[in-house]
């Protein structure tokens, strides 16, 4: 009898269940089909998305192998035209590999400006990767370091000298040969100093902090000597247009 009654309440508690559900499909039925849709579509749409920009990377990718034969061949201005199509138009991570050929094929035709017109695009482009936008500010200060005054080289090296940069050592180099241009003795010699006691800093930077910074020390030294004699040579004069009135008056 108990097992008769058990069976009958778990009939109408499945009743009830179905009528619950049932009630629940007519009042959000639609809403539901429309959310499983949209995730359907969602899925299918990223889908898509990455097979275009994979088949896009692919196309842009054989197409910069034939622009750098076109180099090969001799054929620059068919090849530089097919950069900065790319450049412009091409997926993000080829588009910066073109602005970086551009630069680098205008500074071999001795085109400074134009090379640092490209650097500045790629340094610019806030879509780019870091390591690169980075890489094209260094160029741009190796590029302007002979015209460029000694504040905005300073300016565009300050992010690139610091501890966690991957040009560093390079920055810190250009930072003290700016300085070294400028006048900055000082800097410069504290920059080279840094660079030549720097357990890491690699052979051949090392190496040329040990020249540059002799020049330093021998340029500073006589800048000292010069100032230290010029008042003295101010009072010699002085002193010889006194004796020259004295005369005068005799």
């Amino acid at each position: 009898m108990a097992d008769e009654r058990d069976a009958f309440l778990r009939q109408i508690e499945e009743e009830v269940r179905k009528e619950r559900l049932a009630k629940l499909w007519d009042k959000y039925g639609v809403l539901i089909i429309g959310a499983v849709s949209a995730i359907i579509l969602s899925v299918a749409g990223w889908k898509w998305y990455q097979s275009y920009v994979q088949g896009q990377a692919a196309r842009a990718g054989a197409q910069f192998v034939e622009i750098s034969e076109l180099f090969s061949d001799k054929k620059n201005d068919d090849a530089i035209r097919g950069l900065e199509q790319i450049a412009k138009a091409g997926p993000a991570g080829y588009g910066q590999l073109a602005k970086l050929r551009l630069a680098a094929q205008s500074r071999k035709a001795g085109k400074t400006d134009e090379a640092i017109g490209h650097y500045e695009a790629l340094a610019g482009d806030s879509g780019a990767d870091e390591i690169l936008r980075s890489f094209a500010q260094l160029q741009i200060a190796a590029l302007k370091v002979d015209t460029a005054p000694w504040t905005e080289t300073q300016n565009r090296l300050n992010d690139l000298v610091k501890e966690e940069s991957h040009w560093k050592y390079a920055a810190r180099e250009l930072m003290g040969l700016a300085a070294f241009k400028a006048g900055k003795f000082d800097q410069a010699r504290q920059a080279f100093t840094e660079l030549m006691a720097g357990p890491d800093t690699p052979a051949t930077i090392r190496q040329r902090a040990q020249i540059v910074m002799a020049l330093v020390s021998r340029e500073s030294g006589e800048s000292e000597k010069a100032a230290a004699k010029a008042p003295v040579e101010k009072s010699a004069t002085k002193d010889d247009k006194q004796e020259a009135g004295d005369a005068k008056k005799q």
